[in-house]
Formats: C-alpha cells, structure tokens, sequence
C-alpha cells in the first residue's frame, strides 16, 4: 500500500508538468452538401497548430477506379512542441465533376515522421450521392405487395367482411 501512495505522490506532479498535444486534423467533409450533376465535388480538412496540410510538386494526388475516388494530400506533422507553430485553417481541394450516382472519396495523407519516414495516412472514407435530373432525386420503384401478399389481403378483406355479416345476421 506504501508503495502505490509513493507511486501517486510522484505521478501527480509529473502530471501537472505534462505537455498536452495540439496536433490535430479533422475529419475531411465534402462541399457542396447536396452535389447535383456537373457540380465540382471539393474536399475540406481542418488542421493546424503540430499538423497542416499543403501542397506540393505531386500534390494532391487524385485518381478513379469504378466509383472509388482517392485523393492523396501532402502534410507536415511535427512531433517536437518547439516547431509547432502552424496556423489553423481549413484547406480546400476541388475534386472533380461526376455524373449522377453513388461514390466513396478515400483521403489519405503523405507525411515524414518523426524518423524521417514517409507515411502513409487514411483521414476518411466519405460517401456521397450525386443527383442527376436538375437536382431532382431519381424515383426509386418501391414494391407494395407482390402476388402473394395480394392474395393474403384479399383473403383477410373476405374473412373480415364475412364474419361482420355473420354478426350482423345474428342481431
């Protein structure tokens, strides 16, 4: 029990001497909300402070498999409180236009590490629709019954008309 209070009595004032962390990127989102047919799809980040995102001779990279969009921007993210110095702001990346249809913006980010490394780092999946026809949605068929069901409510409309006459027969 002695050696768990030495433990607290030395951990609490580390802990008032602990640096917070003020790296941070948001979650990308896309603009506009609601993209129509022949909109240009942007894609928006907020970050700053240890962490930004930029440009640069390769940047951002932007390619298409299928319905899967990626989008790959470069960024700095400094590990040693003394650089952090970056302002905070939201970046902005125009996509592209697309026809109508479903799709999935992957966003990934390119940065050195601490060691010197490049990485590699997913910052989202976004799905998004794209509404064609003057921004009106495409009508959807939507099944109400089937043969079989039919056949079921006519069967319950007979049986419920049948023993309400029963019932008013026997008054």
């Amino acid at each position: 029990m002695i050696k768990l209070s030495a433990f607290a009595g030395l951990a609490f004032p580390l802990f008032l001497f602990a640096n917070t962390a003020a790296a941070f990127i948001d979650p990308p989102y896309i603009t506009p909300d609601h993209p129509i047919a022949g909109d240009t799809v942007s894609i928006n980040i907020r970050a700053g402070v240890c962490d930004g995102i930029g440009s640069g001779p390769r940047y951002p990279r932007i390619s298409q498999e299928g319905r899967d969009i990626r989008i790959v921007l470069w960024s700095v993210s400094y590990h040693d409180s003394e650089l952090c110095f970056l302002p905070i702001g939201t970046m902005t990346y125009p996509i592209g236009a697309y026809p109508a249809g479903s799709y999935t913006l992957l966003v990934d980010r390119d940065y050195f590490d601490g060691g010197g490394d490049l990485r590699t780092e997913s910052l989202g999946a976004i799905p998004f629709t794209i509404v064609g026809n003057g921004g009106v949605p495409e009508p959807v068929a939507a099944p109400a019954l089937d043969a079989c069901g039919l056949a079921l409510l006519l069967l319950g409309l007979i049986g419920i008309v049948s023993r309400e006459r029963k019932r008013s027969a026997s008054l």
